[in-house]
């Protein structure tokens, strides 16, 4: 039996040889530190990797590190930047700035992953890459609708709602450790007052405020009774949402924009205003649900989480791959 390390060498070493009739999909990312962006892009570049006729592989910068890097031991990056060769390219985010001095080809396909609201802001520099040429996959209708509305893209524009690892549902921690976990890496002074008032109320707390290893963070999401997110004030999805329904903890998310679809108040979840009053109240009052209400809310979590599955991703996704010539 081959490692399991052995066998994703080879299988990144196969990327480089394409059979015959496969198309390279090349990816680029700056790594410079763990970000749900890389994630989902990481898992974009997994679907690619399980379909017929492409073989993706990937670029990083200069300034990219490993640590917690998703590709680290499942990839040969490649060593020089040459995504005028490439049959397909793959960009997210900022991506756009490493074609700054290329030339590509009108003919090569591009597909732009859209994963923020930020693109539909003038002020932002992503919005001025609308109109280059591209297949837009936007992660939630939200983000398609702020896109369409700022009538400066040049392309199509589809919708694959992102996606939680359902595998993470597997082995859930019964037992829990924590009353509330408070995620407040984007609003760290909030989170720090939040975790204060609870702490006068005798509940205990856990408080994250700064980029941890994915698996321990889900670890410690798991072992909550109680979710506390702090979101941007403007999200494309919000996925630490999704991944808290997964995870059995009752989530508490303010309105964000990108959770409106699958946040459902007082159905899989509270969704207070923003602000620390209100969220302070409503975590007492998910602390005091009763035992069937709260079963009860796990549950419509779980089935939330659970119609988004990285399968379902991945075969809206094969959709757009396997019709990309007539599209483009």
């Amino acid at each position: 039996m081959l490692d399991s390390n052995i066998k994703s060498f080879i299988k990144s070493l196969m990327r480089h040889f394409p059979q015959k009739n496969e198309r390279n999909v090349l990816f680029y990312r700056n790594f410079i530190s763990f970000q749900g962006g890389h994630l989902k892009t990481w898992n974009y570049f997994q679907h690619l990797d399980h379909l017929p006729g492409f073989s993706p592989t990937i670029y990083f910068s200069k300034q990219s590190t490993w640590k917690q890097n998703p590709w680290t031991n499942n990839c040969i990056p490649e060593k020089k930047w040459l995504p005028e060769k490439a049959d397909i390219l793959f960009l997210a985010g900022l991506d756009w700035e490493a074609l700054k001095d290329k030339h590509i080809d009108t003919n090569q396909p591009i597909i732009n992953l859209i994963q923020g609201m930020r693109h539909a802001d003038p002020n932002d520099i992503r919005f001025h890459y609308l109109a280059r040429k591209a297949i837009r996959i936007c992660v939630s209708e939200e983000i398609a609708t702020a896109l369409k509305n700022t009538n400066q893209v040049n392309g199509p524009i589809f919708t694959i709602p992102n996606a939680v690892d359902i595998k993470i549902i597997d082995k859930p921690i019964l037992k829990k450790k924590y009353d509330v976990i408070i995620s407040g890496l984007k609003n760290k002074k909030l989170a720090k007052e939040l975790k204060i008032r609870l702490n006068t109320e005798n509940i205990s707390v856990k408080l994250i405020t700064s980029i941890i290893p994915r698996d321990t963070y889900l670890k410690k999401v798991a072992s909550a009774k109680i979710s506390l997110l702090l979101p941007a004030k403007k999200e494309g999805f919000y996925l630490p949402a999704l991944e808290s329904m997964a995870l059995g903890t009752i989530a508490i998310c303010p309105d964000c924009i990108g959770n409106r679809k699958f946040c459902k108040p007082n159905i899989n979840c509270f969704m207070p205003n923003y602000e620390a009053n209100a969220l302070f109240k409503e975590t007492l009052k998910a602390l005091n649900m009763n035992k069937i209400d709260y079963e009860n809310m796990k549950k419509q979590g779980l089935s939330t989480a659970q119609k988004h599955s990285l399968e379902k991703e991945r075969t809206s996704f094969y959709q757009i791959m396997n019709e990309i010539d007539q599209i483009w």
